[in-house]
């Protein structure tokens, strides 16, 4: 230790073994662990639990373990390792005094390491390197961090579960194992030379059960199980992200009867009315300009009109007003006037109108046969405002929302291996109106086809605004299949079986995916003006025309009376 000192190279640290290491923020490249051989076995857990709570140091980094009272033999040696593999470390090397006097480093040989029959119990040990006072080491300590158990040798994986579909779930008959999990670890251990039964016996879903040292845990980020672990350790194999939705009861439909109604805005629906008034005002001010032109160039009073002309001089407001309606509804008139400016403005009046009704008759006929929903909830403010009961399948899920949420948080109750509790929440959420469910949308569509009330499938909206994604994963507790398994998973990752498994369980045929991505805001709009811009253009330039002639007209006409006198 002087020496490394004098040769400045590394900044060592000399600490004493408290608490205070939880509170080291500085960089740590390695460890240096000095021990008495009979204190060995009481220290070294607590020892290697603290470097899991320095968020600098990862357990995987290289650990030098210094026996610092006695010599060991090969046997002493051995039952160490021992205790530090059953304690997840794997870069280490411990450094002792032999019966000769000189000093051993010794590691373990991990592919030589029978890890399925007899767990935590090594076949043979590996001698690195050999230090004397006089010459020193005989060849530099080197720590193989290549190594990796690549065949299996017909051997199993010891599995720790529980049911958590679609992920990993027992069959109808509970005789095997299925879930897109189950299935990814199955090529794996098909890749790596398993037995046929690839998992052994030891499965549990009772998740609280930690008797045995298991290979590898199926687990979901922020479950109760990961609490127990650093969610930095590199012992994490994430292969999945899950999509969580805010769920709740889809909208009613509409009124069929409304249909007559909900073509236009309300906006809209007083704005064709004052266009009717509008242009049946405008009707009548041609026709009595056409008519006062008309008196000036014969002469004659409005009485002295014959009847038959009753058209141009005895027509009231309201008969204006009832021509252009017909019109509008595509109906007729008994007869027009010959004057070229009321002519061109009926003539786009018609236009107008039927484009109005094509376009309100084909929305109506389509709202008969399917009248669309009401407003649909669509954010979380939304259920925040209204106060709504948020429903979680875990605890997990719930904390994150304690204090954020002011109104009610729910989560059915009862024994995890007695019953479903996403089934649970799904069915209250279809009891109470008024209620939220927090849920990814795999599970989600796994449990849709199971839901239904009386032989009556419950459909569920799913909110687009917001969404959160939790990761799917397995925690590799053996180190000797971590690095292998890592690799094989990210393989099929890559290549997209995660993603393919999953939907080849909870939907087959695709029919799950289409519907959920139905959405209900862009089925069925109201018609504002905006809609109506290309026939607003037309009825406007109608109008234009119509008066341009009128004063076209007038002014001819005043001309020919110049001339006449």
């Amino acid at each position: 230790m002087q020496r490394l000192h004098r040769e400045e190279k590394w900044s060592i640290i000399l600490k004493p073994y408290t608490v205070d290491w939880y509170r080291f923020s500085g960089e740590i490249n390695g460890c240096i662990f000095l021990v008495k051989k009979n204190d060995f076995q009481n220290r070294i857990a607590d020892f290697l639990n603290m470097l899991k709570n320095v968020k600098s140091l990862s357990i995987d980094n290289s650990i030098l373990i210094v026996i610092i009272d006695e010599w060991l033999s090969t046997t002493e040696v051995r039952e160490i390792i021992n205790v530090v593999i059953a304690n997840h470390a794997r870069y280490f090397a411990i450094f002792c005094r032999n019966e000769k006097g000189s000093y051993n480093v010794f590691t373990w040989n991990e592919l030589q390491r029978n890890v399925f029959h007899t767990r935590n119990s090594i076949k043979s040990i590996e001698l690195i390197a050999t230090c004397n006072s006089d010459t020193g080491f005989t060849k530099e300590p080197f720590f193989n961090r290549e190594k990796n158990i690549i065949n299996m040798e017909s051997q199993s994986f010891l599995l720790k579960m529980r049911e958590f579909p679609p992920f990993s779930f027992s069959s109808p008959h509970k005789a095997c194992y299925d879930g897109m999990t189950i299935r990814l670890l199955s090529y794996i251990g098909k890749h790596m030379n398993t037995s046929e039964n690839i998992f052994s016996s030891g499965v549990h879903k009772d998740f609280n059960t930690y008797g045995v040292q298991y290979d590898i845990h199926i687990l979901i980020e922020n479950s109760h199980i990961c609490y127990l672990y650093d969610m930095a350790s590199d012992k994490y194999i994430f292969y999945y992200a899950l999509n969580y939705h805010w769920f709740t009861q889809r909208s009613e439909p509409h009124d069929r009867w409304a249909s007559i109604f909900r073509v236009f805005t309300i906006g809209t629906w007083f704005f064709i009315v004052s266009t009717l008034i509008s242009a049946s005002i405008i009707f009548k001010v041609l026709h009595s300009l056409n008519l006062k032109q008309d008196i000036l160039k014969t002469g004659y009073k409005i009485e002295h009109v014959h009847p038959i002309n009753m058209y141009h001089n005895k027509i009231n407001k309201y008969n204006y007003l009832l021509n252009l309606w017909s019109i509008l509804l595509g109906m007729g008139v008994n007869e027009i006037s010959e004057k070229p400016s009321i002519r061109i403005f009926f003539m786009f009046w018609i236009v107008f109108s039927l484009a109005l009704s094509t376009l309100y008759q084909t929305f109506v006929v389509s709202y008969f046969f399917d009248p669309g929903f009401k407003y649909q909830l669509n954010t979380y403010e939304e259920l925040k405002d209204l106060k709504y009961e948020l429903v979680f399948d875990s605890n997990t899920m719930l904390f994150t929302f304690m204090d954020i949420y002011s109104g009610t948080l729910y989560i059915p109750e009862g024994k995890m291996w007695e019953w479903d509790p996403i089934m649970a929440a799904i069915r209250y959420i279809i009891d109470q109106p008024n209620s939220a469910m927090f849920l990814s949308e795999e599970m989600y569509e796994y449990y849709f086809k199971k839901t239904c009330i009386s032989n009556e499938i419950i459909d569920l909206h799913k909110f687009t605004s917001e969404s959160s994604q939790k990761n799917s994963m397995i925690l590799v507790s053996n180190p000797l299949l971590k690095n292998r398994i890592r690799i094989l998973m990210s393989r099929l990752v890559e290549a997209g079986f995660p993603k393919k498994i999953l939907y080849d369980i909870i939907d087959p045929t695709g029919k799950l995916t289409s519907r959920l991505s139905w959405n209900l805001e862009t089925e069925y709009i109201q018609m504002a003006l905006g809609h109506l811009q290309s026939i607003l253009l037309l009825y406007l330039i109608g109008n234009l025309l119509a008066f341009l002639i009128l004063i076209l007209e007038i002014l001819i006409k005043m001309r020919k009376c110049k001339e006449v006198k």
